[in-house]
């Protein structure tokens, strides 16, 4: 049989410079090369082609079935538009269409809705429906009479084969690291997350890789292409506490005992976290982690059903001491947030250089798939039939307002700090295999300083006019109108020392989100 995989383009309003390699779907692809199929993915984004010139590809390869990865509503325009030219293209020759992804799997009433016909929709993981897919396709079987299926769970992921590589080339050209997949699931099962919701039975339960098999791959990508650095996209790569030392240890041990040099990034739990981990896994290259720090108010815990640390930051200053960089996952605005708790852990997270603009504003929707959403929707709080995550109500009064104004004063702030927390990991490994890049990195991490300097001052200024009711339009606009000239500076530098690709098409996306 012959594929055509896709990922199609995401049409968000938000600037985003980050893109990575489809990693779901180069899984995919492998696993239909193994069963003898011929396989082709297209990436528009990765490219730079249009959704004609994405379908036009797509229809020379002559496939038997088409395949999307489709995570957000926002890509079902794309998709559609995909479609639509594909279905001119083959003309009249017989394809299957599927889709799978985050919007299928927790949102499959919304994705039956906004994905076009005839198309198979397919949830949670897709490796064994396809083998099911291509069986009914060689038998003549149509399957157009069923819409949604949900896939199995892939248990042993040691015995899937390694991902294939298509994009390779783009990926080293571009200085970004190769995406690896050490673990499924989490360990965890948090009211607001929505990993739960990937699966068919409501679990997604952690299966983890063996070091070695991961090591294996590395192996595989460095006499392959010379790659050095490396991004795991596990939710949770250290997997359950019991064995998170055990595992850190016997994935440096793989790495020491082949001899192998690499850079690379994590995810991660601070209660999975200790100071043997740290050390352990610094000493291998680690040097760049994304830590869930989430509150620092154990009710919150208790109320999400997290595990509760009461000292985080001990691992974040530890992290630095060892020459990795660490950004924050934290949810200062949450359905039952008050100034105090907000000012509080503020605070705690400007003391740790972790407030920055996207801590800023961060805010704990109701994610399609999580517990948070089914309540909310049971309650009347959101509708389902909105695609995506939804606000759920503050419930102390101000909040709102405060969170809107700090939306507007800090908007121009947010293309030039995505811009620069995206260059952070790759310069951070090339710092690592070369310390000529010690400089470049020193003058990176001093534009970031500059712009996390107005976003602190920006929000306690905010954060004291509406606890005192002293905050007007007036004075949100004069916040706004000073950082509009530290976000341009900021492009400034950033194009000048080689970190954005140009300061025209930054400083257009700082007037577009901040509306000026």
């Amino acid at each position: 049989m012959r594929w055509v995989l896709i990922r199609p383009r995401n049409h968000s309003p938000y600037y985003d410079p980050e893109i990575q390699e489809p990693l779901g779907l180069e899984y995919l692809a492998a696993s239909r090369q193994a069963r003898g199929d011929a396989v082709l993915v297209l990436d528009g984004a990765i490219s730079g082609s249009s959704d004609v010139k994405v379908a036009r590809r797509a229809a020379s390869f002559e496939p038997d079935v088409i395949g999307f990865s489709v995570m957000t509503a926002q890509e079902a325009p794309s998709v559609r538009a995909i479609h639509s030219e594909l279905t001119l293209a083959v003309d009249g020759r017989r394809v299957g269409y599927v889709a799978g992804g985050n919007l299928v799997s927790t949102e499959p009433e919304n994705a039956d809705r906004l994905l076009p016909r005839p198309m198979l929709l397919v949830r949670n993981e897709g490796e064994a429906e396809l083998d099911e897919i291509a069986k009914s396709w060689a038998a003549g079987e149509s399957d157009e009479t069923e819409r949604v299926r949900a896939g199995r769970t892939v248990a042993e992921i040691d015995r899937l084969p390694f991902p294939l590589r298509p994009f390779a080339s783009q990926i080293l050209g571009s200085g970004w690291a190769f995406n690896l997949q050490g673990s499924r699931g989490c360990c965890g099962g948090c009211r607001h997350c929505a990993s739960p919701g990937m699966t068919s039975t409501g679990r997604n339960r952690w299966r983890g890789r063996s070091p070695a098999g991961i090591v294996d791959e590395i192996e595989e990508l460095k006499t392959s292409f010379g790659a050095e650095s490396f991004n795991f996209v596990d939710e949770d790569f250290l997997g359950p506490n019991a064995h998170a030392a055990e595992r850190a240890r016997d994935f440096a041990g793989e790495l020491r005992k082949r001899k192998h040099k690499i850079s690379f990034g994590i995810q991660v739990r601070p209660d999975s976290l200790s100071d043997e981990i740290v050390e352990t896994l610094t000493d291998v290259g680690l040097v760049y982690v994304f830590v869930g720090v989430e509150s620092d108010d154990p009710e919150d815990f208790r109320r999400w059903g997290r595990p509760w640390t009461a000292d985080p930051y001990r691992f974040v200053d530890r992290l630095r001491e060892r020459g990795a960089e660490v950004n924050a996952g934290v949810m200062l605005f949450h359905s039952h947030s008050t100034f105090e708790g907000i000012r509080r852990f503020a605070r705690k997270l400007a003391a740790h250089r972790l407030l920055e603009y996207r801590s800023a504003i961060n805010r704990q929707d109701a994610m399609p798939g999580s517990r948070l959403y089914r309540e909310a929707a049971e309650a009347g709080l959101i509708d389902p039939m909105t695609p995506g995550p939804q606000h759920v109500p503050f419930v102390n009064p101000g909040i709102e307002e405060f969170r809107r104004d700090l939306l507007v004063a800090l908007g121009p702030l947010g293309p030039p700090s995505m811009e620069a927390l995206c260059s952070l990991p790759p310069l951070l490994s090339s710092r690592y295999h070369d310390s000529r890049f010690s400089p470049l990195c020193h003058e990176l991490m001093r534009i970031i300083s500059h712009l996390d300097e107005a976003t602190v001052e920006t929000f306690f200024a905010l954060l004291d006019a509406h606890e005192k009711g002293t905050c007007t339009l007036e004075y949100v606009s004069e916040m706004q109108r000073k950082n509009l000239e530290v976000a341009t500076s900021g492009a400034e530098e950033l194009a000048g020392k080689g970190f954005a690709r140009s300061f025209e098409e930054l400083r257009e996306a700082i007037r577009i989100d901040a509306k000026v």
